[in-house]
């Protein structure tokens, strides 16, 4: 039922959707395009309830809905090279990764987010993320906390970004090649971690049913300093492609991720 409102009552997004499903798919006909809206809108409905769980859900029923396969990709890197920056997207569900200290005991993790406006609201969900012991930074402060941070621990940290999103302007960023088309992307992590000379891992995520998931991380690099920076940051992004083609109706086409793209 709330299928059916949000996609044809409300309408949410459906014209921004469909932009971008043509932009990124425009060799798929009609019918598939519509088959990925169709999947992508019972994807945002399910991201509610899914999202929810998580204000209630106990650490062992949190383990069973997100499974990381090979956490020791990241502790590894941890006991070698210390502190790392950690990138992933709008895939799936990924307000399920907050789960991440639940399987390790290695490192201490951070995550960036976006003070909402509504103060309520900002409390409540930064208490849904922090439960499993997943500590918030806020985006505008995220610099100047990870260079203290990264000087002050003893243990080691992993800093997480979910950074796919577009920028608020389409100067002073990184560019790269997403979908076939020139894009403005957030390159913040990527100047951090060359400065920190951080390693990057990023985290692949894929949804197996309902209320099922599992992630499989993969090392970018252990000097972000040794990699030129638009080199990691088209890393970054074409493996976010290739996982989102491989389930294109989880990803979060609501957003007007090209609103400042360079078709050419």
């Amino acid at each position: 039922m709330l299928y059916l409102l949000v996609r044809y009552v409300f309408r949410y997004r459906r014209s921004v959707v469909r932009d971008n499903l043509l932009r990124a798919f425009p060799e798929l006909t009609d019918n598939e395009r519509d088959s990925i809206e169709r999947d992508f809108y019972h994807h945002f409905v399910n991201l509610f309830f899914e999202s929810l769980t998580m204000s209630f859900c106990s650490k062992r029923m949190m383990k069973r809905i997100l499974k990381y396969e090979n956490m020791e990709v990241a502790d590894t890197v941890a006991r070698e090279l210390g502190h790392q920056i950690c990138v992933f997207g709008h895939q799936c569900n990924w307000d399920l990764t907050a789960s991440f200290p639940l399987w390790t005991n290695t490192f201490n993790c951070y995550a960036l987010y976006k003070q909402l406006h509504n103060k309520f609201f900002d409390r409540m969900f930064q208490r849904i993320r922090e439960r499993f012991g997943l500590r918030s930074i806020e985006h505008k402060e995220a610099a100047k906390r990870i260079v203290w941070l990264s000087r002050r621990s003893e243990q080691p940290v992993i800093f997480a970004f979910n950074t796919d999103q577009s920028p608020h302007s389409p100067y002073g960023c990184g560019w790269v090649d997403f979908f076939g088309i020139k894009t403005p992307a957030i390159d913040g992590w990527v100047k951090l971690a060359a400065r920190l000379k951080m390693p990057v891992i990023y985290l692949h995520m894929k949804r197996h049913g309902w209320m099922r998931y599992s992630v499989e991380i993969e090392k970018l690099c252990d000097d972000a300093s040794q990699i030129d920076e638009n080199e990691l940051l088209q890393r970054y992004f074409d493996l976010l492609e290739a996982d989102i083609r491989k389930q294109p109706g989880e990803y979060l086409w609501s957003h007007r991720r090209w609103k400042y793209a360079n078709p050419d």
